[in-house]
């Protein structure tokens, strides 16, 4: 927990939940469109896990 929701944040706690979870393929990551969400970094990362994003 931070006091902050800056790109960093989501994108360690996105690899934390990758490691513990192991998600399958074809994963869909729900989030709102907050920039923290839409920023290049974590979109790669995302790419990365073969996930897709979703943003109400």
């Amino acid at each position: 927990m931070r006091d902050h929701m800056r790109t960093e944040l989501t994108a360690a706690t996105l690899m934390t939940a990758d490691q513990w979870q192991r998600p399958t393929t074809g994963l869909v990551c729900y989030s709102d469109r907050g920039s923290q969400y839409a920023a290049k970094a974590y979109r790669k990362q995302l790419a990365g896990m073969k996930a897709k994003p979703f943003m109400s």
